[in-house]
């Protein structure tokens, strides 16, 4: 499968809709200045913060499995060409399904793949998932015990007005 994010000479890109971040080494290489910077000259002929974030990381990034950012939405599209090699590229139940293009699993006449894995999270509260991870059988002191991660991000980056203040809050 070709690659989507090649372009303008480049042998592959990557998607910003999922990253795995180190945000110790993102401070000490002031890479939010070196973005605003990027986007500054460049914004007339870019295509969003993807393109950006491509420009600046070249090839200093390292490719995950597609279980963590496998892209639904996108195959439908290939589907209703005729392609059904992107279909076969995982098999199985991903760690994160990431929903891409128009077709989204809440839209009504959208049938893509994971859909009914959508609709069940969406249907969950809280108490169901607290209890489906069997958090409420630790101890008081495991149950607010510092979190292990640093930040899960989920949004729309071309709606982020104050991204500069949220990576300053990010914990180090």
């Amino acid at each position: 499968v070709d690659d989507v994010y090649a372009y303008e000479g480049r042998k592959s890109g990557f998607n910003s809709g999922v990253l795995l971040i180190d945000t110790d080494r993102w401070r000490e290489d002031d890479i939010q200045n070196q973005l605003l910077n990027l986007t500054i000259k460049h914004h007339e002929h870019v295509y969003g913060d993807q393109e950006i974030l491509n420009m600046l990381f070249k090839d200093r990034w390292k490719k995950l499995s597609l279980s963590y950012n496998l892209q639904v939405g996108y195959d439908t599209y290939r589907h209703s060409l005729g392609d059904n090699e992107w279909y076969h590229l995982f098999e199985g139940i991903p760690n994160i399904i990431h929903y891409t293009t128009q077709n989204k699993p809440w839209s009504h006449y959208r049938f893509n793949r994971f859909r009914d894995i959508w609709w069940f999270y969406y249907g969950l509260n809280w108490n169901d998932i607290l209890l489906d991870n069997q958090i409420l059988q630790e101890n008081f002191e495991k149950l607010i015990k510092p979190i292990t991660c640093h930040a899960s991000i989920f949004t729309n980056t071309g709606d982020i007005e104050g991204l500069p203040y949220l990576l300053e809050q990010l914990p180090t």
